[in-house]
């Protein structure tokens, strides 16, 4: 599948304050639930009318063209470099088996709002008895966090999980009415299944490195 990237207009870029001039952005695409399938624009400098005629190939099987959603998120840079998502695109691949084999598709962004955080707690024994808890900073929706949150390392592995919780954020009433939206479980096979025992697996085999998946968030409870 070659994907081009032509142009965004009219973008809610935030303009910098020094200058007054709209601040930098990219595009971000990425297969839905694969982190393996990820590519990135340049950075486009003090614009909201970008153009971009960048081209990118993801390796995917025409049979497996109906499960798969590209995903097309645009961020805002800032002077810091700090980077917040402005909006996103979603387009169900299967679409693409009722048009021509080059076509052309304009999509208006679904923008992000609200703000959230991660909630990051260890558990140990088999009762999951919350020992030690950190949480981010608060940073728009679908922001990127780029935080190091750190925890001792337990002796034993075996009865201990890591459970990361986003939250939405109540502004302005207090962190009591803050809501879970999802979370995700990584720990040993008595916690975790598939991916996120994987991802628990490979971090405990190599305590010294960075170990990146993503991960799909299960639904609060309501």
């Amino acid at each position: 599948l070659a994907v081009t990237v032509r142009k965004a207009r009219n973008l809610r870029v935030r303009k910098e304050a020094s200058s007054g001039q709209p601040g930098d952005c990219y595009v971000r695409l990425a297969m839905e639930n694969d982190d393996r399938r990820v590519h990135t624009t340049s950075v486009k400098k003090k614009t909201n009318n970008p153009n971009f005629d960048e081209k990118f190939c993801f390796q995917i099987a025409t049979a497996s063209l109906e499960s798969q959603t590209l995903l097309m998120t645009v961020f805002h840079v800032d002077k810091q470099k700090r980077q917040k998502a402005i909006g996103h695109v979603a387009y169900p691949l299967r679409e693409l088996l009722s048009v021509d084999k080059d076509c052309r598709i304009f999509r208006d962004l679904d923008s992000e709002a609200g703000d959230v955080y991660l909630r990051v707690s260890m558990h140990t024994g088999l009762q999951g008895k919350e020992v030690k808890s950190k949480r981010t900073e608060t940073v728009g929706h679908s922001s990127a966090f780029n935080q190091s949150l750190i925890f001792n390392r337990v002796a034993d592995l075996s009865q201990t999980i890591i459970k990361v919780t986003m939250m939405h954020h109540a502004t302005g009433i207090g962190s009591l009415f803050d809501k879970p939206l999802g979370s995700v479980v990584l720990g040993c096979e008595l916690f975790a299944k598939r991916r996120e025992l994987e991802h628990w697996r490979e971090m405990s085999a190599n305590p010294e490195q960075t170990i990146t998946y993503w991960h799909s968030l299960c639904a609060a409870a309501v």
